[in-house]
């Protein structure tokens, strides 16, 4: 019986060493569309493309650029919007880290780690999400009650970075 049974990383080694060519169409990366980011105990999911959205209408890019760039060793002077390689000397972050895991992270500093709801309603109103929670209104006495403390996280990337988006 423990003959019948292969692990993923068993077959995947089976696969590379028997195919050493797979096609293009084949291969998993990120800056390919075709790899998702996801956290099930949060309710969250992004791919690349995501991200690209989110940030061509902040910074006027074009989304080809930005899926190029945002996956891999690249930095963005955001003064110039110039894309460049980066270095270990480079003073900016990479893209990746830059532009999509640091933002996250705030988002988890302030909800599971804070609890700073100060923080958190600022958040709210930056990433446009008042009005999901709201209709457009945020008052003081209600950022208490946004949600129960303890599920703001899901809410607002539950909201944020929604599976059904990420995956297109």
């Amino acid at each position: 019986m423990r003959g019948l049974i292969i692990t993923p990383s068993s077959l995947f080694s089976y696969l590379s060493s028997s195919l050493p060519s797979l096609p293009k169409e084949w291969l998993f990366a990120p800056e390919r569309g075709n790899v998702v980011f996801a956290s099930s105990l949060y309710c969250w999911a992004f791919s690349i493309l995501t991200f690209a959205r989110i940030w061509m209408r902040k910074l006027g890019l074009k989304p080809g650029q930005l899926v190029r760039h945002l996956w891999g060793d690249f930095v963005l002077n955001v003064k110039t919007l110039a894309v460049s390689r980066y270095t270990p000397e480079s003073k900016a972050k990479p893209m990746f880290v830059a532009m999509i895991l640091d933002p996250i992270w705030q988002i988890y500093e302030a909800t599971v780690l804070g609890k700073d709801l100060q923080k958190v309603g600022k958040m709210v109103k930056r990433l446009d999400l008042v009005s999901a929670f709201f209709g457009g209104k945020m008052e003081k006495g209600r950022r208490a009650t946004l949600c129960r403390q303890d599920r703001i996280i899901y809410y607002i990337l539950a909201y944020f970075l929604t599976f059904h988006i990420s995956h297109l």
